[in-house]
């Protein structure tokens, strides 16, 4: 039985098979970034600050990615390859769209930041084609590689406050915002100057996880045994327990952390084994 992480990493597995680079974008920037990008994938987002540019250039990091069968015997096994060419192609609005109307190609951008700076591919530039069972060479240059190493740098501004905020969720019931995964300009944090202190702490600890737990479970807020609303979880029934800290919950911050911090140092691949 697969976990509910194992699962949504599994789902990503899917946008990129099915060759969904949107899908992929919606899923790794609301686990990864704690950032919901869906509203901007047709048009403008009408409450936020992103744009289909912002959307369709985060899309251009997972458009050359595909899942590779390379199981062997009984052993089943998936990897995230990576093909040296191949664009998303943007055509506007949605509401706009006509029929056999092409985009124009975009070039990769990182989440409300500089576009991706990368060499053009070669003019007589052919992918190479693996034999059956076989990885997929990594490529002159990896957007794949680049993407990873964006997340977890002290330049990101959105990895590591969306990680402390899941873990603080876990462990207080509730996230400094919330829902978990919805930092925007209209979903202010209760606490702004905690969510700040414990990311600037995480990022200087260099994402240690240990530090971040002993931090939250020593303070006075977490040995209080109280969640916002007052009620002692000690004594929370079984459903009323479980609407708060959904059994998941763990499983799914620690997955998402885990793989970011494995794919940045060259690791990253999703495997499955019967």
């Amino acid at each position: 039985m697969f976990s509910a992480a194992t699962a949504r990493m599994l789902s990503i597995q899917a946008s990129i098979a099915r060759g969904a680079p949107d899908e992929a974008t919606v899923a790794v920037t609301r686990l990864f970034l704690g950032t919901q990008l869906q509203c901007a994938k047709c048009h403008d987002h009408p409450y936020d600050v992103w744009t289909q540019k912002d959307f369709y250039g985060m899309a251009g990091f997972f458009v050359r990615l595909v899942v590779q069968d390379v199981s062997k015997g009984n052993n089943r096994e998936f990897t995230i390859g990576e093909k040296g060419s191949g664009e998303v192609l943007f055509s506007g609005d949605a509401k706009d769209a006509r029929p056999g109307r092409k985009g124009e190609p975009i070039k990769p951008r990182f989440l409300g930041s500089a576009e991706l700076d990368e060499p053009p591919t070669p003019k007589d530039f052919k992918e190479p084609t693996p034999k059956d069972g076989q990885k997929m060479a990594k490529p002159a240059f990896s957007r794949k590689t680049k993407l990873a190493e964006w997340v977890v740098s002290p330049e990101n501004p959105y990895f590591a406050k969306a990680a402390v905020n899941r873990v603080w969720a876990q462990f207080m019931g509730r996230g400094i915002v919330h829902p978990i995964d919805d930092f925007n300009k209209e979903n202010e944090p209760s606490h702004p100057a905690l969510l700040k202190a414990l990311t600037e702490g995480f990022v200087a600890n260099k994402y240690d996880l240990k530090w971040l737990i002993r931090e939250i479970v020593n303070s006075e807020g977490r040995k209080s045994h109280h969640l916002s609303d007052g009620a002692n979880f000690l004594y929370l029934t079984g459903n009323e327990y479980k609407d708060i800290f959904p059994v998941w919950d763990w499983q799914t911050w620690a997955a998402v952390i885990i793989v970011s911090l494995a794919a940045a140092h060259g690791a990253a691949r999703i495997a499955v084994r019967s």
